[in-house]
């Protein structure tokens, strides 16, 4: 399931321009052996995955589970960093998209190499970087950066700079220069806010994967288990229904929807399609204003129960005689079994009374 779903993913929909890599934790407490710990997540302790995400959307086009360290993925002298990206990447080169990073994958080496594959790369980086300069914080005359201040260093197809606001930031980037322009917003003396472009940009691209993560917990069905992959292949099912939802919206763009909406209308097809679950219990409540189910719009036959190896003759429980069915019995309630050898097939083998719980299973709405 997990290999048809993220192959699914990537082949269903190209991103657009502007993409970012950043890695999502799914809350788990149980004993794990590849679990982690990262403390500005909300969920601190879980399974780690690493996420390529399309950055105005938050399309995930690409998943990757962390089950420990790979050695497989590691080519040439390149950290484990440098392959994930790359490996994130695959079917995306030479494409002309915009990657965003943080200052755990970018490094110089990953700027140029993406440069020759015709990807733009920028993002936060670490000053101890292999390549980075050495002086990157300091002024031509050696002094340290004020509050406000940029100095910048260039390198053929790279751009390496340093802002000091509250604390350095240091960027690299293959794709911008070090010109500055306002963010649009003011400081508590009414000047207004100016920062670097690159710093602009990378504020506008890299949220992709904790715009994912957000949408997700409006609307998640995760349950608590005890085996992890339970709750991978739940996380993946919500995964699903927000690319779809996405691709809905893109395909529909006068259309409104909301992500509860859209859940109904795909369990509404689920059921028109497939039919309702057989083994549910009948409930109470409004009457429904979606499609009607298939029970009611089918042609359906009585038949007989198939026999079994034991009996010939095969008795079942009424669904509609036997109220009780699926729950405990609790004070008050008809203890009497009454037992039919007739079934519906097309509803998925609902075993009925031939008069009149048939016909009203197939005619009652609110049954």
């Amino acid at each position: 399931m997990y290999e048809m779903l993220t192959a699914k993913f990537t082949s269903v929909y190209v991103p657009e321009q502007d993409i970012s890599i950043d890695e999502s934790l799914l809350l788990y407490k149980g004993r794990l052996f590849f679990k982690q710990y990262i403390p500005n997540k909300r969920s601190k302790f879980g399974i780690k995955s690493y996420e390529l995400c399309e950055s105005r959307s938050g399309y995930t086009w690409k998943y990757s589970l962390y089950t420990g360290q790979d050695r497989t993925l590691l080519v040439g002298m390149h950290g484990s960093s440098y392959c994930i990206v790359m490996k994130l990447l695959d079917g995306l080169l030479h494409l002309g998209h915009r990657l965003a990073v943080d200052n755990y994958y970018n490094s110089p080496q990953l700027c140029s190499d993406l440069f020759d594959a015709q990807t733009n790369c920028l993002g936060t980086v670490r000053p101890n970087r292999v390549g980075m300069p050495s002086d990157l914080r300091l002024k031509p005359d050696g002094q340290e950066l004020q509050k406000g201040e940029v100095i910048y260093r260039t390198m053929d197809k790279l751009m390496a700079l340093c802002w000091l606001d509250r604390k350095y930031v240091n960027m690299l980037s293959n794709c911008n220069d070090e010109k500055l322009a306002e963010t649009g917003k003011k400081d508590r003396d009414g000047q207004h806010i100016v920062k670097a472009q690159v710093i602009i940009d990378y504020n506008e691209i890299m949220g992709g994967v904790d715009r994912v993560d957000q949408l997700l917990q409006y609307y998640s069905f995760l349950q608590k288990s005890i085996k992890w992959y339970k709750k991978v292949a739940f996380h993946l099912f919500d995964v699903a229904l927000l690319n779809s939802q996405i691709l809905w919206m893109k395909a529909h763009p006068d259309a409104k929807m909301t992500g509860l909406e859209f859940r109904m209308t795909v369990v509404e097809q689920i059921i028109h399609k497939t039919g309702a679950d057989p083994s549910a219990s009948c409930k109470g409540g409004r009457p429904s204003g979606s499609v009607l189910p298939t029970r009611l719009t089918a042609r359906h036959f009585p038949s007989l129960i198939p026999p079994t190896e034991r009996r010939h003759v095969v008795f079942r429980q009424c669904r509609l005689c036997n109220k009780g069915m699926g729950r405990r019995h609790v004070a008050g309630d008809d203890r009497r079994r009454i037992e039919t050898k007739v079934q519906c097939t097309e509803c998925g083998d609902i075993p009925l009374c031939s008069a009149p719980c048939f016909g009203l299973w197939h005619t009652e709405v609110d049954i």
